[in-house]
């Protein structure tokens, strides 16, 4: 609705610019501030699924509104500078070779989209379910649903969560767990134990998440709405440098723990150092070393964030029962 008034002129700029950040930044802080004042209510699952979620509309919603603001100065600029030079055919009919015949286009040919008309409940809503963060006017379209890779797909989202949850209660658990009074007193060897023991389930689990999201269930959902830009993720296992890495994969960070740490933050803040060490090992001792690297802050980075923030989110809301016999026992 703020967009339709920016685009009739019934909302001037700068209101509609502060009425956009205004919302979005209400879309930021509402799963923050019930997750801290309701977090009894939810599960660690499920305020992280809240989180994330809310995490891809920010991001959608941050890139509706740039998108639409470029179309909306180019549409004014058109109106108001009627001497602008434009194309006199649209798409559809230069593909059908009918520069003479605007009036009989093929069917088939699809007339893209233009500004203002884009600005509806059904194309928005489209982008919101859409498999990508990034709006456009007119995303590339299929022309049918292929059942089998769409079975194939949705047989592999069932079997992974199931996978997932497997390494999840049998491996992980357990493995963090253990790792708590090591890591509460400090026991540098036992911890180190601990953090290569916790590497191996935590790297599978990393990559059946991976697969699983990046390419069964995008692709599932590309599928059922004729997505046809299926780009999600590059070749981010050959990268020599964190710098290619990153080019190459997205990670989501939410807080559902209720635990506000640094440890996440310093985690992404220390890729800066990290990329110039990485880039200069691939420098001086060949693309291979920087691709170890590379693995190496992914299999032990990980695990190692995952024992702070169980060891932080422990004492916090656990404390009383680590004093007592109860701990103990269990």
């Amino acid at each position: 609705m703020i967009e339709k008034g920016l685009a009739l002129e019934i909302i001037t700029e700068r209101l509609g610019m502060f009425m956009q950040i205004t919302n979005i930044v209400v879309v930021v802080i509402l799963p923050v501030i019930i997750t801290y004042l309701k977090g009894h209510l939810f599960t660690l699952i499920g305020a992280t699924t809240v989180c994330f979620v809310y995490s891809m509309i920010f991001l959608k919603l941050w890139s509706y509104v740039q998108v639409n603001m470029w179309c909306r100065q180019s549409y004014f600029m058109r109106q108001y500078n009627p001497r602008e030079r434009r194309p006199s055919i649209t798409l559809a009919q230069l593909k059908n070779g009918q520069l003479n015949e605007p009036d009989d286009n093929d069917e088939d040919v699809p007339v893209l989209v233009q500004y203002p008309d884009n600005l509806c409940y059904r194309d928005m809503f489209y982008f919101l379910f859409a498999p990508t963060l990034c709006y456009e006017l007119n995303f590339p379209r299929t022309t049918r649903v292929r059942k089998r890779f769409l079975l194939k797909r949705l047989l592999e989202v069932i079997i992974g969560v199931n996978v997932l949850m497997a390494l999840f209660q049998q491996w992980i658990i357990p493995s963090v767990r253990n790792s708590l009074i090591p890591f509460s007193n400090m026991e540098i060897g036992l911890a180190t134990e601990r953090l290569l023991k916790l590497a191996l389930p935590n790297h599978l689990v990393w990559l059946c998440f991976f697969y699983l999201t990046f390419h069964s269930l995008l692709n599932a959902v590309g599928e059922l709405l004729h997505f046809a830009d299926r780009n999600f993720y590059g070749d981010w296992w050959n990268a020599r440098n964190i710098d290619v890495f990153w080019r190459n994969w997205n990670m989501p960070v939410s807080i559902p723990l209720q635990t506000y740490k640094i440890w996440a933050f310093l985690g992404m803040m220390g890729q800066i150092p990290l990329s110039t060490l990485s880039k200069s090992i691939e420098r001086s001792l060949g693309p291979r070393m920087g691709n170890i690297v590379v693995w190496a802050s992914i299999i032990l980075g990980q695990p190692l964030s995952i024992m702070m923030y169980y060891h932080d989110y422990v004492v916090t809301h656990f404390k009383e029962a680590l004093n007592s016999t109860t701990y103990n026992e269990f």
